[in-house]
């Protein structure tokens, strides 16, 4: 979505996420990779300037899952572009 559109469906999604989630806050994709089978090799893909999903978070996800994980992060890049 162009930007200001994306922050609004964005600022939906929280909106209207707790009401069909349930306890949205313990949705987390970090805790979520340890579900992916043991031997499914992960390319994570993350955005430098992403606010959204950090390049941090996906460093971490790469950690929980260990070798089989490859993070790359593109520089400059924001969480759509």
């Amino acid at each position: 979505l162009p930007a200001p559109l994306d922050r609004v469906a964005y600022a939906g999604l929280s909106v209207t996420a707790p009401l069909v989630l349930g306890d949205v806050d313990r949705v987390s994709p970090l805790d979520a990779a340890a579900g992916i089978p043991p031997n499914t090799p992960v390319l994570l893909l993350a955005g430098g300037n992403d606010r959204l999903a950090t390049p941090a978070e996906a460093v971490a996800i790469g950690d929980r899952l260990g070798p089989r994980a490859k993070v790359v992060v593109f520089n400059g890049a924001g969480h759509l572009g």
